[in-house]
């Protein structure tokens, strides 16, 4: 089963779900003290919310961590096909990113996509988990959004004088650059800068500039995005995200189960048991408890006859 390995960053978010190491339990799954389901460790109870609850994940930012050293934002971004970004930020000296999303769906549907297969980044397999800092987006990014802006800042009119290296002097003044890609043939030009805001910057300022009087800017699609975007109405389009998060949540959830407990047996109810352990013992009698997933009701077999519900309660 996995367990979080903690750790820390600062005012960038910790990994709550990225850092994972293998771990074999002692014991079987327990149920606790309280009356949740967890999984004894040698000694230590592990509660099942740190295994992998959805309730414990969400939010726009993902951690990318044990990145190779020279990543560029480029490289991070060019594996990233789920939605838009606001920003992104490597940490060179701890080998890590953090990347944020517009959409809360899309980070969640990008975390799923790690959880389903080893994401790698020049060979080296990286790790993925949500950041522990749930914030909404600023106001001046919002309002931005509402209007077109992406991290995408495209420029018409551009002439043969104009190459990748004066692009990437002219707009590195705003911010740090994702990838530049001209055109030649069409005479235009993408540059996706890193964050959403250095981009309306530069689109803001450059044509106030004499050096830009016949260029046309404007926005384009970001490049995170997936390549065939779902259509129909915005009340389409959340049902549309609804059932594509909760699809991964349930493809997570049983990967979880198949890795943490014993194989499917059937209870006395005649309906599949994914989790059935024993170790309890009750006036000499070895107990034999069945925990059918999503049930309230437990099944508790081979009771002594002289057993009591106090017996049973304590």
């Amino acid at each position: 089963m996995f367990v979080n390995a903690p750790d820390v960053y600062g005012q960038y978010g910790a990994p709550v779900m990225g850092q994972f190491m293998q771990y074999q339990p002692t014991v079987s799954p327990l149920v606790n003290p309280m009356g949740t389901m967890g999984f004894q460790m040698g000694t230590h109870f592990v509660p099942h919310y740190q295994m992998g609850d959805m309730n414990s994940m969400g939010g726009r930012t993902l951690y990318i961590g044990n990145i190779p050293p020279g990543t560029t934002i480029e490289e991070i971004c060019s594996v990233i096909k789920t939605g838009m970004l606001e920003h992104i930020k490597i940490l060179e000296d701890k080998n890590c990113a953090f990347v944020t999303f517009v959409e809360v769906n899309a980070a969640a549907q990008f975390h799923g996509e790690c959880a389903n297969r080893i994401l790698a980044i020049n060979g080296h397999a990286v790790k993925v988990g949500f950041g522990n800092k749930i914030l909404p987006i600023p106001a001046d990014v919002q309002a931005a959004i509402n209007v077109g802006a992406t991290r995408n800042v495209f420029i018409g009119g551009v002439d043969e004088s104009i190459d990748e290296n004066y692009l990437y002097q002219e707009f590195s003044k705003f911010g740090l650059i994702d990838q530049i890609k001209i055109l030649r043939d069409k005479h235009y030009a993408f540059i996706h800068m890193s964050s959403i805001i250095s981009a309306v910057k530069a689109v803001q300022a450059l044509p106030m500039d004499p050096n830009w009087a016949g260029c046309k800017l404007g926005y384009g699609k970001d490049r995170c995005l997936p390549a065939n975007p779902m259509k129909g109405s915005p009340q389409q389009l959340q049902q549309q995200q609804q059932q594509q998060q909760m699809q991964q949540q349930q493809q997570q959830q049983q990967q979880m189960v198949q890795q943490i407990v014993q194989p499917m047996t059937i209870n006395m109810f005649g309906t599949p048991s994914p989790i059935q352990f024993q170790g309890f013992s009750l006036n000499g009698y070895q107990l034999e408890m069945d925990l059918p997933l999503q049930n309230r009701t437990i099944y508790i077999g081979n009771v002594p006859p002289e057993a009591t519900i106090k017996d049973l309660c304590d």
